[in-house]
């Protein structure tokens, strides 16, 4: 397991609880991503009051009180884009319209979610590049979730081939490799 600033102990608690690995995992992933974003919104729950009493008990309470009267009006500023990106937030934590591992297709990329943050989301795209995505966009505009009812995949394959291939032969050995197969 991970264990960096990223990934505190409690998160490592749930992974090891609610492991992915299973093949009929939809309830792992769904609690795994609510113990994500929700200890992401208590983090900064707690961290924001306490910051807020420490520069309020500076022995001059000039400089706390006008600290924070500054960051109170570069926060009406941004007051309602960081609303929208909460109440998406919780949106995003109550509905599960995505969990984590769950795949999805987004401006045209296939991917897995592999990490869901308090503003946006991480899609991990099959050719290791990742995606970033905003939880407010994400919630805005239709993407495809490939996962949402069960972790079985169905895909399709193409082919290029010349016109002149004997397709009937391609197709008798896709069929042989296919009943081969255990999947």
């Amino acid at each position: 397991m991970n264990r960096d600033r990223n990934h505190p102990a409690q998160f490592d608690i749930t992974e090891a609880r609610y492991g992915i690995s299973v093949a009929d995992n939809l309830r792992a992933r769904r609690r795994r991503t609510r113990v994500a974003i929700l200890n992401r919104i208590l983090i900064f729950a707690v961290m924001f009051p306490t910051l807020a009493m420490m520069l309020s008990s500076i022995p001059s309470r000039d400089v706390g009180v006008t600290l924070m009267g500054s960051a109170g009006l570069a926060g009406l500023a941004d007051g309602a884009a960081a609303l929208k990106s909460l109440i998406a937030v919780i949106q995003l934590a109550f509905t599960e319209p995505i969990r984590i591992d769950d795949v999805i297709i987004m401006d045209d990329k296939r991917g897995r979610i592999e990490e869901t943050i308090l503003t946006y989301i991480v899609l991990g795209i099959w050719d290791d590049r990742r995606l970033i995505v905003s939880v407010a966009r994400l919630l805005e505009e239709s993407f495809q979730n490939w996962t949402r009812s069960t972790s079985h995949l169905m895909g399709s394959v193409h082919s290029r081939l010349d016109w002149s291939a004997d397709v009937a032969r391609i197709g008798q050995k896709a069929g042989e490799i296919i009943s081969a197969n255990p999947r």
